[in-house]
């Protein structure tokens, strides 16, 4: 069972005997299912769901539940925690899960925002680094009936959008939604030119031979832990 995961669907192509059921936001499972779908893939099946009530999945039912870059984002860490354990296995069932530990772009986001604004931006609404300290995890994991078997870290880097205007609204993902509702206020201007323009010069000295922006190494911490 994948949470969060819609490009699970790249992967399950090389384990053919496993049933795969994938539970996203709408987007996502809709790039899941065309995934899915051009792949010829049939041991996947694809679903909208609320990781805080999975109500629709019978407890004590999942061999494994993963879920990628998805924690951070719960509204109710706890509630969420309590349901993949409530669908798990009991004996013999695993969770999975990577967070961010350091992000270069939310540094370009606030660097970027603080020029736009003339001031240090408040945290993004949505920070993909508020799990960031193990210890919170491994609290929560803990406070939900968790086992903690193991922790790691590993990095990489990733690629923008060719196009320049696609590239710094990729960028500045976690901040966009703010931006525009920015630029719509008219009280910065034109918020929208000025957040390209100053991302554009942050990143200046960030691409790659062809011309690509390509952000210094993420690190994420996977965990994995049993009910």
């Amino acid at each position: 069972m994948s949470l969060c995961c819609a490009h699970i669907a790249l992967k399950v192509q090389l384990l053919p005997q496993l049933m795969i059921r994938c539970y996203a936001c709408l987007p996502q499972v809709s790039n899941a299912v065309k995934r899915a779908s051009a792949r010829g893939l049939s041991n996947v099946t694809c679903e909208v769901v609320d990781a805080q009530n999975l109500s629709t999945i019978a407890s004590g039912s999942q061999d494994v539940v993963t879920v990628c870059y998805g924690l951070m984002f719960m509204p109710d860490l706890q509630k969420a925690l309590a349901e993949m354990k409530r669908v798990l296995k009991p004996d013999s069932g695993i969770l999975v899960a990577t967070v961010w530990a350091e992000m270069p772009m939310i540094k370009i986001v606030g660097q970027t925002m603080t020029e736009v604004l003339g001031s240090a931006p408040p945290p993004p609404p949505i920070n993909p680094l508020s799990l960031s300290d193990p210890a919170l995890l491994d609290a929560a994991l803990g406070d939900a009936g968790f086992s903690l078997i193991e922790s790691a870290h590993g990095s990489y880097s990733f690629a923008l959008p060719k196009d320049p205007d696609l590239a710094w609204k990729a960028g500045l993902l976690p901040v966009l939604n703010q931006i525009e509702e920015l630029h719509a206020s008219g009280k910065h201007g034109d918020v929208k030119a000025k957040a390209k323009m100053n991302f554009q010069n942050i990143t200046a000295t960030m691409h790659d031979d062809s011309g690509v922006i390509v952000y210094p190494p993420g690190t994420y911490r996977l965990v994995i832990a049993k009910p």
